[in-house]
């Protein structure tokens, strides 16, 4: 009987992010306890805001992703393996918004270098809809980043002892 219940969870198709990871046995954490600022679904919906309600959400977090990745990779060039929704519909003509898209990632959250690896916009049962977005940060970018916080930091105060 348990045989049974373990090939059906394993031929069912995972509702969310947080389930698809634990699904892969993944120590990742799924962050639903973070704070908002540290939530990168909550970083992405900052930088959509003015576009929300405006049109496709899956259209518009595709183009959020790929300008986050473009600010943290320095790229300038998108081509269709960039769209992280799963999606294959041609983004090409939605450059401008793309630029909208980074100028205010970098406006609002220029300090985070995570990169943008899936996201999921997800229906909910109440009608409303939520992000999933999984994240990593890639290990040059940890060095930038520490480089970011310590020049935060006042200097030293040597006090003469």
């Amino acid at each position: 009987m348990a045989n049974r219940k373990k090939r059906a969870q394993r031929g069912r198709t995972p509702s969310s992010l947080s389930e698809l990871l634990s699904q892969s046995g993944s120590d990742v954490t799924n962050g639903d306890d973070l704070p908002d600022e540290m939530k990168m679904s909550a970083k992405l919906l900052d930088i959509m805001d003015p576009w929300i309600g405006e049109m496709d959400l899956v259209l518009l977090a595709d183009c959020a992703s790929i300008a986050w990745n473009a600010c943290v990779d320095s790229v300038d060039d998108y081509s269709s393996h960039d769209y992280l929704s799963g999606t294959r519909d041609d983004r090409s003509g939605h450059r401008d918004l793309i630029e909208q898209l980074k100028r205010r990632k970098n406006e609002l959250h220029p300090n985070d270098l995570r990169t943008i690896i899936r996201i999921q916009v997800v229906k909910q049962e109440d009608g409303g809809m939520r992000l999933n977005v999984a994240s990593e940060m890639k290990p040059q970018n940890m060095m930038k980043a520490f480089r970011n916080l310590m020049s935060t930091l006042p200097p030293d105060e040597d006090d003469g002892e």
